[in-house]
């Protein structure tokens, strides 16, 4: 099944894949995770985000990529504030996130570096901290660009800033 629903997140089928995922009695985590790619593929976030509580109510526990494929669903283009919401209620219900693994999936989600900057002073903001190396490695890890700007030019940038201490 789980192969079937990569397919639906390849042709961007995302109706295609809640209807399969409706057909399981009990789904598993990597079901649900395919169906939100699929609905993250088809730039439905909604979508994407009303299969979070089948997750809960089959009390099943995320892995690191069902958290990265919600996020990048939640947050496709632009809109990665929601994303980072949606990891905020993650971690509020009692998923275990750490401040890495938020660092990770949110910044997988930037398109500029001016969004990776801003998203690095709410965390701080919110109390979690990460070293600069870390927030480093994980921004450059998630980037798909955007902005107009390349990999290299957001390394030079975040590394200029990290050697002017402003990580």
């Amino acid at each position: 099944r789980t192969s079937l629903l990569a397919a639906c997140t390849r042709g961007r089928r995302w109706r295609d894949a809640l209807e399969l995922l409706d057909e399981v009695e009990t789904p598993t985590v990597a079901e649900v995770t395919a169906a939100a790619a699929a609905c993250g593929a088809s730039r439905r976030p909604d979508a994407a985000l009303a299969l979070l509580p089948r997750l809960q109510e089959g009390g099943l526990a995320p892995d690191a990529k069902a958290l990265h494929t919600f996020a990048w669903a939640a947050g496709r283009g632009a809109r990665w504030p929601q994303a980072l919401e949606v990891m905020r209620s993650m971690n509020a219900s009692g998923l275990s996130l750490t401040a890495t693994d938020f660092y990770g999936m949110a910044t997988a989600l930037c398109e500029s570096e001016d969004a990776i900057l801003t998203l690095r002073g709410q965390m701080r903001a919110e109390g979690l901290q990460v070293d600069p190396l870390s927030f480093y490695a994980s921004a450059l890890q998630g980037w798909h660009g955007g902005g107009g700007s390349s990999p290299q030019r957001l390394a030079e940038g975040l590394l200029r800033r990290m050697a002017f201490g402003e990580l």
